[in-house]
């Protein structure tokens, strides 16, 4: 594993690149470190909505996390969420909008703070856009409730630790 990450350093591959990278592909995302769980909360009128989703910090094992918006053809990405603690859990939104012009999310696990100031994520996981699996609230106190009795159960294969 050293050897492999003096080879990439040499390469000049960002530490970003080197990071372990999955797709999330589900409305629900659940790994033996840490699972995430997307939700739409509707506006009570128009067609408004913001995309929110629930970082589980499972295994203790990260203490920030961060979002990219990504445009997977010219690959032009923006920090939407710079970076916020977790301990047991974390929430972050952003406007349903946001997605016509960044469709994808990155979102970045960091072991350390300092870590997380060197962007040098632990664990990324990718979604090609919202998942078509994402429920649809249209009350904050309905997406609470998902949020705090869905079944944090893997869907597809488990990604082991490191």
């Amino acid at each position: 594993m050293l050897l492999a990450l003096c080879m990439l350093l040499a390469m000049g591959v960002r530490a970003q690149d080197a990071a372990k990278s999955v797709h999330g592909a589900d409305g629900v995302f659940v790994s033996p470190e840490v699972a995430i769980v997307w939700a739409v909360l509707k506006a009570p009128a128009g067609d408004k909505a913001s995309v929110w989703f629930r970082v589980v910090n499972s295994a203790q094992k990260f203490a920030y996390v961060a979002v990219d918006g990504v445009d997977p053809f010219t690959k032009s990405r923006k920090r939407v969420e710079k970076g916020v603690p977790i301990s047991a859990d974390a929430r972050t939104q952003s406007d349903r909008d946001t997605f016509s012009d960044l469709p994808s999310r990155e979102i970045h696990l960091y072991r350390t703070e300092s870590d997380w100031r060197a962007d040098k994520p632990a664990l990324t996981v990718y979604y090609l856009g919202v998942p078509d699996t994402t429920p649809e609230f249209s009350s904050i106190d309905a997406m609470d409730n998902y949020f705090k009795t869905v079944k944090l159960v893997a869907h597809g294969p488990v990604v082991k630790p490191n």
